[in-house]
């Protein structure tokens, strides 16, 4: 079967689409009375594992606490949230830095846990 097929629709459907594939399309009817023409670029969405520096931190008590994921590339740009034991982090609690980093003034024994940098963009 052929990579690029049209449906009865109309559609152009791409089978296994790749970087090559990312191009301008142009999709042209017509009939006995006019032409119209419509250009349409495919972009292909990806996005890339999200990676840490460190995988273990040690903090003292009442220390500052920056924990830091590498934002990952992606299109569409992705965007960063964190969760901690797999559940929301509190607003109040910690404070997420530009992009990728979280803050916290004075870390409390309750503040250990499992910390996930979560990226999407779709």
């Amino acid at each position: 079967s052929s990579k690029y097929s049209i449906n009865a629709n109309g559609s152009l459907e791409i089978k296994n689409a790749d970087s090559q594939d990312a191009i301008m399309y142009k999709c042209t009817a017509t009939n006995l009375v006019n032409k119209i023409a419509k250009d349409t670029k495919l972009e292909l969405a990806y996005l890339d594992d999200v990676t840490f520096p460190t995988s273990t931190l040690y903090i003292l008590k009442n220390d500052k606490t920056e924990v830091r994921c590498e934002k990952p590339k992606g299109s569409p740009v992705p965007s960063i949230n964190w969760l901690k034991g797999g559940q929301a982090l509190p607003s109040k609690k910690f404070r997420k830095q530009g992009c990728c980093t979280l803050e916290k003034n004075k870390t409390k024994l309750t503040d250990t846990g499992n910390f996930t940098c979560v990226a999407k963009n779709g």
